[in-house]
């Protein structure tokens, strides 16, 4: 990926400076990821669509928009709209989408490297990293007691990963606030270390709590194994928060283990965690970096 990939995805995102149909997953409806990214890449949403509603329908009067853009969704089948149509796939999109659909499209943009490699068998693709704006002056020295924020879902429990930080942090206590939709974690509970405190919410919270929650913490426990894009640890790392996150795709393409952050498949029987404040000088740094490469694709 180099210099090409980055020009692919400014003219991409030229074209999608119009009125665009987007077709998104219902899923993004709730949490509001896609209109936060699509609005800071500059790319106005005329109207949205939920994936899986019929296809052809809106496909059939599309003629009334510059784009179609299908948002990290695509159809079960292929149906050529009345106006240029465009994929941002998911990271798990390869082997999965028709070549029909494929053949159909203006452009493909991509988030995630090994992604774009795979549609890059059949036409070119633009890539870029995406990154959300970034704090001006984060604080970047942790707090004692240390802060930790889980949020959503983890392959490790939140009381597993918080006895591991506070054994191997030097720490005296630890402090920790987790989301949890399902309640797997309140089971963890109470293997937690008495010098630790932790707090569980269930309910959505509203995006201002949450990015108050941001700014709460030092340590941001990453949600999934696999991210599209990952806005939720992206907008962590953008606010200076050192990362721990799954070894997989996309976080291995932002994060360097124990060079900006901690990646894992399993929590290892002995690490030194004692300098987090470099982890976390070395993320932001990491973030302010993509950030820039970021906006001159968007200004271009």
């Amino acid at each position: 990926m180099g210099n090409a990939d980055l020009e692919t995805a400014a003219l991409i995102l030229q074209r999608l400076r119009g009125k665009v149909l987007v077709f998104d997953h219902a899923f993004h409806g709730k949490t509001r990821s896609s209109f936060i990214i699509l609005k800071d890449l500059g790319v106005s949403i005329a109207k949205r669509v939920a994936i899986p509603v019929p296809y052809r329908a809106f496909a059939a009067g599309a003629g009334n928009y510059d784009a179609a853009l299908f948002w990290q969704a695509y159809p079960s089948v292929a149906a050529k709209t009345a106006c240029p149509a465009f994929f941002a796939p998911m990271e798990d999109a390869p082997g999965k989408v028709r070549r029909p659909f494929i053949d159909s499209l203006e452009g493909i943009l991509c988030f995630s490297r090994p992604c774009a490699g795979w549609f890059s068998k059949f036409r070119d693709v633009g890539y870029v990293q995406y990154m959300p704006p970034v704090a001006e002056s984060p604080r970047l020295e942790c707090h004692d007691p240390l802060r930790v924020l889980f949020w959503y879902r983890y392959k490790l429990s939140a009381a597993d990963v918080a006895c591991f930080i506070s054994k191997y942090s030097g720490r005296s206590t630890l402090s920790v606030l987790s989301r949890n939709d399902y309640g797997k974690e309140l089971r963890g509970l109470p293997k937690l270390p008495s010098r630790c405190h932790a707090t569980l919410g269930r309910q959505w919270y509203s995006r201002e709590k949450y990015l108050e929650l941001l700014d709460w913490c030092d340590v941001f426990v990453a949600p999934r194994k696999r991210e599209g894009i990952g806005l939720a640890y992206l907008e962590a790392m953008a606010r200076g928060k050192l990362i721990l996150a799954w070894n997989g795709s996309t976080m291995n393409e932002y994060i360097r283990h124990w060079e900006n952050g901690l990646l894992f498949r399993k929590l290892p029987s002995r690490i030194n965690l004692s300098d987090l404040d470099r982890l976390r000088r070395s993320s932001f740094k990491h973030a302010r970096r993509v950030r820039a490469a970021l906006e001159s694709v968007v200004r271009t």
